[in-house]
């Protein structure tokens, strides 16, 4: 796991960039709330839950892919061994071009 310290105030910008970008690709530009959600590993699996299967998976991958290009970057996609994550990967227009196996290797003394 890799930890990053950043300032509250750099966090804050992280956060009003996703959000400028997210509206940007929604083309929307009247007033609106919006919530962002902080969580764990937890809050994501019950997040997986309530909304796996809806797209909005693939809908921010094509963005993401679509906002690479523009910018004149490659986009990559990767993810651990999940079916679900493979199938947004496929139907966001990825191709398999490799796949890596890992595994954790724990000595017992």
């Amino acid at each position: 796991m890799h930890i990053i310290n950043i300032s509250e105030e750099k966090y804050k910008e992280y956060i009003e960039k996703a959000i400028e970008t997210a509206l940007d690709f929604e083309k929307i530009t009247y007033d609106c709330e919006i919530t962002v959600e902080i969580t764990d590993n937890p809050g994501i699996q019950k997040l997986n839950k309530d909304y796996r299967g809806k797209n909005y998976g693939s809908a921010l991958t094509i963005y993401y892919a679509h906002h690479c290009l523009k910018n004149g970057f490659i986009p990559h996609y990767g993810s651990a061994v999940s079916k679900y994550s493979e199938n947004v990967a496929m139907k966001s227009g990825f191709e398999q071009t490799s796949r890596s196996h890992y595994f954790k290797i724990t000595i017992k003394q």
